[in-house]
Order: C-alpha cells, then structure tokens, then sequence
C-alpha cells in the first residue's frame, strides 16, 4: 500500500520548485487592481491577485521499533506501514496564486492554481496524527500543477448592522450587512467552510500537525489533495450561524479522481455555530455515502483492506461495497484575556468502514492555547502549545491488532506476497501481540515575523505510540516553516 516515491535530492525538487513558481507568478497583472490599495479603492477592485509560498521542512530521528520472535526481542524491523525507524528527513513546498473577479456589490469568482512537489515522511504512512498539513497523500518530488480552487460566491444581505470584511485569500473587502445568506458552489476546500477556529486552523501562521487544523476523525469529502466540488451555504444571523453543503467523494478512497455523481455517492456536512462575547461554539456533523470496505470484514471474513491499485474490484474477499460514515463533532474557542486564546475540539466518527479521506482516526481530542505576539512587543509573533489524542474504534482497532494494514496505519510484520490481498486472512503469523495504545501527539511552536509577508516557524512535535503501537516509538518531529506572501 506504500507509494512508490523519485528519490531526486531536495536541492534539485526546490530548485526545479522555484524555476516553476516563477514562471507560474509572471503572469500579467499591470491591469489588476491591487488588492491591498487603500480605502474605498480595494473596496471597489474588479479584479484582485495575491500569492502565496509555504515551504515545510522535517526531520526526525531513530525510532524504537523492536521485532518479537517466540516473545522475545530480535532487533527492529519496519512493519507494512509503519513510520519509518531510520532518521529520516522530508519537505513540502506549496506554491498558489488567487485570482479573482468582482461582479456587482454581492457576487465574485475564484480560481487558485497550486504548485506542488515534496517528499513525505515514511511515505505519509505510520500515523494517524500527521505531522505536515501541507502534505498531500500522493506527493511527488516533481512539482504538479493543479487548479486547487475554482468556485463562485455570492451573499445576500438580509439586514442588521453592517460590518466590514477584509480582503484574504480568496475574498474581496466588502462591507456587508451582519445578517445575510452566502452560497459558493464550485470546487472548494471544506476545511476552510467547516470547523474553523480562530487559534488552530488550516493555514501557515498556526500549528503544523493535521490534528490542530482541524479534527483528525472529521473524515471530510475531499481528494488525495484535499479539495472536493460541490454546493455550501450559510445562514448568519445575531449570534448563530447555520452552515451546510454536499460534496463528492473520491471514486475509490484517498485517491484524485472524484466521482461526479454527487446524489449517489456523496459527503453531507451541517454546522451550527453560537458565537458569544470572547469565543464561539460549534457543533459539526456529517454522512459520507460511497463504495468502502470494512475493517470488520465482509460475510464474516477478516480481509486486508483493497489497495488502491484493486479499486472497486467486487471478487476481492473484503470488496469496496455501498456503505454510510458518519460523524459528530464539538468545537469551541475562548479568549479569556487580550492576545491569549484557548481552543478545544472533540469529534467521535463510525469505525467500521476504512477511512475515505483523512486520517486513520475515530475518536480524536485536541486542545491548546496560544499567546499572540503583543504580550511580548512582538505584535506580528505567536506561539502556541497543542495536545492531541487519537483512537480507534472497536473493529479498527481489532483489525490493526491481527497486523492488518489499514491505509496509512498497520505495523504488520508479516511478509505482504502477491496474492496478500486477494487471500482469506485465518490469523497473525508474528507469535507477539499487537499492543495497541492510543496516539499522543505533543505540539509547541513559535512563529516569528520577519518582515509583514515574511514568516519563520520552529515547531517540535512528539508523538507516542505513532500508528496505535505501543511497542514503537516516541518520536520526535522537528520543523522548520518559511511562508511568504506578495
């Protein structure tokens, strides 16, 4: 189940990565109205470009990984999918520029083409708590070009106070009345429509690790890459915001073709949102329909789950059949002083059916704070500690102790054959036990602010019984993050 990776050295992949980027950004722009300019001008832009340049690097030492024979320790050994014990290194480079139009005082259009290339850590296997947001699940040295956003947005305004927006990203300034209904409809990012939160989020100026961006059991509807087609609106009014969307599902998990029939096999996502005076509570939930296997077997036969590579082969003995996940989720934030935030999320989904999109996670707890800059004369700084804790469910987690592999997770230490996938499965063949313990992942970081567009991150994670393992690890993860914007 592991991706074959070009094994290119990271000078040449950031070289090659920044010749790209280059000619990516020399667009023409002497006709697009900065989106920045002062006042009533950004306000009225018609057109608007913006950058952006994320750039991960990683390293992290030897990992404890001892192999048992007959009950006894006999060295260490790398099972089918386990983070690797070797030191090792990774990067991720991520390059997008936002192009948008205006039209009128209520509707805009978005495109935003990515740049990508990097090598994963242990081929983004052995976790559940990954540690780089910016890592896509089929990630190459040579960079590719994609289209990572390209969706409409129109608001209409339905009274109360007005309030003024701020150009980021893909959105123009406007001023807009409190009460209101957006509608986007294209190909989105979820995480940047559900579960957001003011101090961690999916974004370079916050955590690194997957499970502060958002929760690592929240199995969204997204490619390999993290982006989906499909319809969302929201509903604002006072204090309470009500969001919802539908959107498609890769054709087989974690892989980039999507299937576009969206009222057959789909990923149903509705928020309630109560802000109050210093923080906001949200409440998320959803329902994927698709073709999944299941990690507790089909007709009552334990199977390792289909590759990629099977699809939705129905003669395998677990097949990719049509089944339901579900899951629900809390998420808060509070600031109880100026410049100091607070944040907690917890999600629970179904444990059944192999993961489609995310991480191999069915419960998650994350919580943290982090102190803005300001307390110390450091206005643009921050810097925040998060802790995370996964689980598996009660059939993933019985799957993972007979050495199976899930997707990302699975220290097996059983030889995989040619036929491992397509065989009956009647047992273990190690003669120790899988001991299964819940992942920790301990996360500190400080971002400094070198120029307004310029910033540094140094980040250190340790993560605990990585992959639900306890005989493996600690290990620790140590990051170094350069964002840069224009």
């Amino acid at each position: 189940m592991s991706r074959p990776l070009s094994l290119h050295p990271p000078s040449s992949s950031l070289r090659t990565f920044l010749i790209a980027l280059s000619i990516q950004a020399a667009l023409p722009i002497a006709s697009l109205a900065a989106q920045d300019a002062p006042g009533d001008v950004a306000s009225q832009a018609v057109w608007s470009l913006s950058g952006d340049f994320n750039a991960i690097l990683q390293t992290h030492g030897r990992v404890d990984a001892p192999t048992y024979i007959d009950g006894n320790r006999a060295g260490s050994q790398d099972g089918v999918l386990s983070l690797t014990a070797a030191r090792e290194n990774a990067h991720s480079l991520v390059g997008g520029i936002n192009l948008g139009r205006r039209f009128g005082d209520h509707a805009e259009l978005w495109v935003r083409p990515e740049l990508v290339s990097g090598i994963p850590m242990s081929n983004s296997d052995g976790l559940a708590a990954f540690t780089n947001m910016d890592m896509q699940k089929l990630m190459t040295v040579p960079p590719t070009l994609y289209t990572a956003l390209a969706f409409v947005r129109a608001d209409w305004e339905l009274g109360g106070p007005s309030e003024s927006l701020e150009a980021e990203g893909t959105r123009f300034a406007r001023t807009l009345a409190h009460d209101r209904i957006s509608l986007q409809v294209g190909k989105l990012d979820l995480l940047g429509l559900f579960d957001d939160n003011s101090w961690a989020h999916k974004g370079p100026d916050r955590f690194t690790n997957w499970c502060f961006m958002t929760s690592c059991a929240y199995d969204f509807a997204a490619d390999a890459r993290g982006y989906a087609i499909g319809a969302f609106a929201e509903y604002q009014a006072g204090d309470w915001s009500l969001r919802g969307g539908r959107f498609t599902l890769p054709k087989v998990p974690n892989q980039l073709a999507l299937d576009h029939q969206i009222f057959r096999h789909y990923g149903d996502n509705l928020e309630l949102e109560r802000r109050f005076e210093g923080g906001a509570l949200r409440l998320l939930a959803y329902h994927n329909h698709m073709r999944l296997a299941s990690y507790g077997g089909y007709q009552g036969l334990l199977a390792p789950i289909p590759t990629a590579a099977d699809g939705n082969d129905p003669t395998l003995p677990n097949p990719r059949v049509e089944r339901d996940k579900y899951g629900i989720g809390l998420n808060g934030e509070y600031r109880p002083q100026a410049h100091l935030g607070v944040f907690a999320r917890l999600m629970v989904t179904s444990a059944n059916t192999e993961t489609n999109a995310f991480t191999e996670a069915d419960h998650s707890l994350a919580l943290g704070a982090v102190a803005e800059g300001a307390l110390w004369d450091r206005p643009r700084d921050n810097s925040g500690l998060g802790l995370g804790v996964n689980g598996a469910g009660g059939e993933r987690r019985r799957y993972l102790e007979h050495w199976l592999p899930a997707l990302l997770t699975g220290d097996g230490q059983q030889a995989v054959g040619a036929d491992y996938y397509r065989d009956p499965w009647f047992g273990p063949t190690p003669t120790a036990a899988f001991h299964y313990g819940r992942e920790y992942v301990l996360e500190a970081y400080y971002l400094w602010s070198w120029a307004p567009d310029l910033q540094l991150t140094f980040d250190l994670q340790r993560i605990v019984d990585p992959g639900y393992d306890r005989d493996r690890g600690p290990v620790d993860v140590l990051s170094l993050r350069i964002h840069a914007e224009f």
